[in-house]
C-alpha cells in the first residue's frame, strides 16, 4: 500500500472511541494519546478505583479512556463515567495533568498524556471499590495520579 492509499483509507476510519481497537493500538505507537482518569469521590468519604489490566499488568487503577474526536472534557468525564461504572457524575473539576511517555510508569505501549479531573458519583455502582488509603495493588501510574489527587482534593 502506497502512501495516497494508505491516506484514503485512514480518512474512512472513525475517530476515537469508535476507532477499530486494532488500528488505535497502531496509532497510539506512533502519536501521543490523550487519556482522561477520573478521580471518583462520594459524600460518604474515599475514593474509587477498578480493576484493570494495562498492557501486562493488572491492578487497582481509576476510572478512564481516551478522549474522543471534538469531544469536550465534560463530555468524556460523563462517558467515561457511564461507560465504566454505569453511573451520573458531578462536580467536574481539573486537577493536573500528566506526561507518560513510552517507558514511564506506564505498562502500556505508547506515549499518553493524560487529564485528571475530580468528581463525584451521584449513585452507587457495581463496578467500583472505594478506598480511603491507595491499595498495594495499584498500578503503577495511577498511584502517582492518586497521590496527586488525593493532595489535591484534600
Amino acid at each position: 500500500m502506497d502512501k495516497k492509499d494508505l491516506i484514503e483509507e485512514l480518512k474512512k476510519q472513525t475517530p476515537v472511541p469508535g476507532l477499530d481497537p486494532e488500528i488505535f493500538d497502531i496509532l497510539r505507537g506512533l502519536v501521543p494519546m490523550v487519556a482522561l482518569e477520573l478521580f471518583v469521590t462520594r459524600t460518604e468519604g474515599g475514593f474509587g478505583l477498578k480493576k484493570k489490566k494495562v498492557g501486562d499488568v493488572e491492578g487497582w487503577s481509576l476510572p478512564g479512556g481516551f478522549i474522543g474526536m471534538n469531544e469536550s472534557f465534560e463530555k468524556a468525564c460523563e462517558r467515561i463515567a457511564q461507560r465504566e461504572l454505569g453511573i451520573k457524575v458531578t462536580d467536574l473539576k481539573f486537577l493536573n495533568v500528566f506526561n507518560w511517555p513510552e517507558g514511564s510508569d506506564r505498562p502500556a505501549r505508547g506515549h499518553a498524556v493524560t487529564l485528571l479531573f475530580s468528581c463525584i458519583a451521584q449513585e452507587a455502582s457495581d463496578h467500583i471499590a472505594y478506598f480511603r488509603q491507595i491499595p498495594k495493588d495499584t498500578l503503577p501510574h495511577h498511584r502517582t495520579m492518586l497521590e496527586t489527587g488525593l493532595k489535591l482534593v484534600n
